[in-house]
């Protein structure tokens, strides 16, 4: 996000194992409108993750994309995020933390 590249739509994350499919990213994320805030992923395909952690969250091991808008916005309050929570060490447990502060729903795309 610092970096302010042009054309940039959308951030996508993922596990150090997840495989992305260009093709199928690209199909899936032109659904959405790019200039408003969205956070899009699937949540835990296990029952205790989703109760120990959230049915909202989407998990980095499936990868999720958030909309440039809504990464400017964590950009913002990244830093404070940290702070407020500092038990959450995992990256997707964190930005879901700061996601939940400004109200963005996950929008659940499975697979």
């Amino acid at each position: 996000v610092r970096m302010r590249l042009k054309d940039v739509r959308w951030f996508v994350m993922g596990d150090d194992d997840t495989m992305f499919y260009p093709d199928n990213l690209v199909r899936v994320l032109k659904k959405y409108d790019h200039t408003q805030m969205y956070y899009i992923g699937s949540n835990s395909e296990t029952h205790l993750q989703n109760i120990v952690f959230s049915n909202g969250m989407a998990f980095g091991g499936a990868g999720f994309a958030i909309s440039y808008p809504l990464a400017n916005k964590i950009d913002r309050m990244l830093d404070g995020c940290i702070q407020r929570y500092p038990e959450k060490i995992a990256l997707d447990d964190r930005i879901h933390a700061c996601i939940s502060e400004l109200g963005v729903p996950l929008t659940r795309e499975p697979g």
